[in-house]
């Protein structure tokens, strides 16, 4: 059985999180969030301790660890904080497992490099777009075939209430805006499948809109990220995934509920995506982040 802790106990995405440390047989002892609302975890640890002072939290850490007490810290935080939280981790001699995007800029991801290797630990990446079975068929698909330029179109959209831009998700110099913090597994997943990035063309780039062209190794690629409503197919009430390859359409806006899980399985077997898998798609986003007309 291994140790966790957690930053970010409160956030949207805790609980799958908490869901896979559980469904692994590990324990997760403590938690940090300056947010109290997170009676969720009563029921996966309610014997976790809480912390909603980061001092304090850090002088737990460097007391458990005097006998190497914590396995992984789990980091579900804001990601404008991820650097920090992950430093924190890497430095107390704790391997990472961190929520996407890892980091905002490229440049704290060479540094998150730097520190992998002086502390001899690992940052995992949350990428589990890569453990859907329909897209690993697709990428087997894709990579047995001879064919090398695909037409591609990839939409994203995910509805968002008037809280979304009042909290930190709104504000792009904590998130990223809109095609990092909600569109970056896509990009991530153009990689995996097409290959190396060639050019890179904005067409809108709204707070709540977001789309361009992408020309890679293997396919042109059109893409739009959403969290607008009417963006939203009739059917579709909240979140609408799909990819179009060649007129041939592959959704799955369902059936990701067991993927944290999947994910926990494949890190506590070390095999888990290392930073190098997310590079690519850091470097893009900060591109788009950084366009202007």
């Amino acid at each position: 059985m291994k140790n966790f802790i957690m930053i970010g106990a409160a956030g949207y995405i805790a609980p799958r999180h908490m869901e896979a440390i559980k469904k692994t047989g590990n324990n997760l002892i403590a938690v940090h969030d300056i947010n109290d609302s997170i009676g969720i975890i009563d029921k996966y640890f309610p014997d976790a301790l809480y912390f909603n002072r980061y001092k304090k939290f850090i002088d737990f850490i460097k007391t458990q660890q005097i006998h190497n007490n914590i396995d992984f810290l789990t980091v579900c935080s804001p990601n404008y904080m991820h650097l920090e939280h992950i430093t924190l981790g890497l430095k107390n001699d704790i391997d990472i497992i961190c929520e996407k995007p890892i980091v905002l800029n490229p440049s704290d991801l060479n540094k998150i490099q730097i520190l992998e290797k002086k502390y001899k630990r690992k940052v995992n990446c949350i990428l589990q777009l890569r453990l859907n079975k329909k897209l690993i068929n697709l990428r087997r698909k894709i990579t047995q075939s001879k064919k090398k330029n695909y037409k591609v179109s990839i939409k994203y959209v995910s509805y968002r209430g008037d809280w979304f831009f009042k909290s930190w998700k709104g504000n792009i110099s904590k998130s990223g805006g809109i095609a990092t913090n909600i569109g970056i597994h896509f990009f991530d997943l153009l990689f995996w499948l097409f290959g190396e990035l060639k050019e890179n063309k904005i067409l809108l780039n709204f707070k709540d809109q977001v789309s361009g062209n992408l020309i890679m190794d293997r396919a042109h690629v059109d893409w739009f990220v959403s969290v607008k409503r009417r963006d939203l197919p009739i059917n579709k009430n909240s979140t609408y995934r799909s990819i179009n390859i060649d007129d041939k359409e592959i959704e799955f806006s369902d059936n990701f509920n067991d993927l944290h899980t999947l994910s926990y399985i494949k890190i506590l077997e070390d095999k888990g995506f290392s930073l190098n898998s997310v590079n690519n798609s850091i470097k893009l986003c900060y591109q788009i982040r950084r366009y202007k007309k």
